[in-house]
């Protein structure tokens, strides 16, 4: 398992296709590398973002 701590994924909001980045708990750097990767992707291809966002603290 991957990042377990963020989710990241597509969705359609009213048709349109839109990346959700959110996260569950502390970020660990796993986590934020996935992140990164999955925001790329959405740059890469045009696609807008959505974060939800409750970060109590980030791991190094």
């Amino acid at each position: 398992r991957y990042g377990t701590t963020l989710v990241c994924g597509f969705a359609r909001v009213h048709g349109h296709l839109v990346g959700i980045v959110a996260n569950n708990g502390i970020l660990f750097s796993e986590s934020s590398l996935k992140g990164a990767h999955f925001v790329q992707l959405c740059g890469q291809r045009k696609v807008p973002l959505i974060f939800l966002q409750n970060i109590t603290g980030f791991m190094v």
